[in-house]
Order: C-alpha cells, then structure tokens, then sequence
C-alpha cells in the first residue's frame, strides 16, 4: 500500500461511506466482501486500502470500534474528521488548515 492510498472514482468511495450505516458490521471487508455489498469492479477494490488507511479496519479488515462509531449519524462527521486527521497527521503538521480549503496555497 503506498503511503497515501487513493480510488480513482471517488464517487463510488462516497456511496460506500454512505451504506455503513444501512448495514450490519460484516465480520470482514476485503476484496472478497466488497461484491457481496454491490462493489463488484476491481475499481473498488482501493476501498479496502482507504478504510485500513482511516482505521476503519485493522490490517486483517476486521471493522473497528471506529467503524461502529461512524454508523451512528449522530457521530459519524466526528468520527470521520478524527479518522482523516488522525490519518493525515504529518500533512496536518505542516498545514493545520488544510481541512478548511482544497487548494494548497491557501494552507499558507
């Protein structure tokens, strides 16, 4: 897995982000569940990386207390926003504002 993983469509990222909470907590999400939840191109199978990456899953893709967490509404933009920091630290480091804008020079 490279340092920083990445899905080339981002929308199919979002909708899986979106389902978390409309179904139950798989024993395991790797490249044999993600079929089984409707993300059946090899496309999809940077999701796996991205939820280890986030600490959504531990290495073996078990779902974390994290993942639990997040299914919760209520919580789940909390829950998401410690995840990303948590997972980006050493950019966050550099630039603390990075969060509140999508293009770097305005980090400065």
């Amino acid at each position: 897995m490279s340092k920083y993983p990445y899905i080339l469509n981002t929308g199919k990222l979002k909708k899986f982000l979106e389902i978390i909470p409309k179904i139950g907590v798989p024993p395991k999400i790797n490249t044999n569940t993600l079929p089984t939840l409707g993300f059946k191109s090899a496309a999809d199978r940077p999701i796996v990386n991205i939820l280890k990456f986030i600490q959504f899953t531990d290495d073996k893709g078990v779902p974390t207390d994290a993942y639990r967490t997040f299914r919760d509404s209520s919580k789940a933009g909390s829950v998401m926003g410690a995840a990303l920091k948590r997972a980006y630290a050493d950019l966050f480091e550099i630039y603390p504002n990075a969060s509140e804008t999508d293009d770097i020079s305005k980090c400065q």
